[in-house]
């Protein structure tokens, strides 16, 4: 989700060839990075180990790269 979000704020910025949407693709990851963290941190609450099994099993960004 948060991928594709960065993806659509980037092809945004290139389609309307305009400056507005450039400030918020280049300041949004590290945005969502944080966001990532929250989320994930509310996940392990709530599922424990299964989910720390999924997480190490899972990439967070590209899946087998990231």
């Amino acid at each position: 989700m948060y991928l594709g979000h960065l993806i659509f704020l980037a092809g945004l910025a290139f389609a309307l060839d305009s400056w507005l949407p450039r400030p918020c693709s280049r300041s949004t990851p590290y945005g969502s990075t944080g966001a990532c963290a929250r989320t994930e941190a509310r996940l392990s609450a709530l599922f424990g180990d299964r989910y720390r099994e999924y997480r190490a099993r899972v990439k967070r960004w590209i899946p087998g790269l990231l």
